[in-house]
């Protein structure tokens, strides 16, 4: 292709690695678009929760499967004999677990309440004391997905059917294998005025839509830097012999 004195002339390979290359940058780009969209949304819909104050939800919103990060209010009594730790889980420097308790809601569904986070024994075998409420409680909290994770070694679930159950995640499906009934597909962040709770720093997000936002400029600048790359190393300019 020639373009006034200069002809573009495209190498294969450079040509196969800048078409994997680009659309790959722009798509993680596009990727972490649709993260800083989803985290805003997460946000308004807390503030808005938080300008009404918590909300008495039925059985069936507890249920969705697309929480909107609302403050709830459920009553039901926590099922005591029912109790997971959730491993590896760092406050102030200090390793620990976040207690997840079943709040039973009727005798077949439940919802697993994070309240909070207690610091690990003298060894793995020091499992914490839980002092929880017994009885019919009402509780306000944050309904939110469950904790995400990265790739499971192995068994996720302590094996040795001891009460509270060590995890490494909260995987939901599993989980309700532990027990019986049926979990709702979210959980609910107890609130730190609440009674019968640990440490409890919650955050909606980690970190703000600002910095995906970043993090996609940073990609599409890749991307267009390899193109301009790519344009460059296979455009030279056309000598013109002498006399013509």
């Amino acid at each position: 292709m020639q373009i006034g004195s200069f002809e573009f002339k495209p190498a294969l390979w450079p040509t196969i690695a800048a078409l994997i290359i680009v659309p790959g940058f722009c798509g993680m780009g596009i990727w972490q678009l649709s993260r800083a969209v989803d985290k805003q949304e997460r946000l308004q819909a807390y503030v808005q929760s938080e300008q009404f104050g918590p909300a008495n939800i039925g059985l069936d919103q507890v249920f969705d499967a697309q929480p909107g990060f609302r403050q709830v209010r459920l009553t039901g009594h926590y099922d005591i004999q029912h109790q997971f730790l959730l491993d590896n889980q760092m406050q102030s420097g200090r390793v620990g677990y976040h207690v997840f308790t079943p709040l039973l809601l009727t005798d077949q569904h439940a919802i697993l309440v994070n309240r909070g986070w207690l610091p690990q024994g003298a060894t793995r075998l020091d499992l914490p004391v839980i002092a929880t409420p017994e009885g019919s409680v009402t509780i306000t909290g944050i309904l939110s997905p469950a904790p995400g994770y990265g790739m499971l070694l192995g068994d996720d679930i302590e094996s040795d059917k001891v009460w509270p159950r060590v995890v490494q995640a909260i995987v939901l499906t599993r989980l309700q294998r532990e027990m019986s009934g049926e979990l709702a597909p979210q959980v609910l962040l107890l609130d730190p005025a609440e009674p019968g709770g640990f440490v409890r720093e919650w955050k909606i997000v980690q970190f703000g839509p600002e910095r995906n936002r970043g993090y996609a400029f940073q990609w599409f600048s890749m991307a267009a830097a390899v193109l301009f790359i790519y344009i460059g190393v296979n455009t030279r300019r056309i000598r013109r012999v002498s006399g013509e």
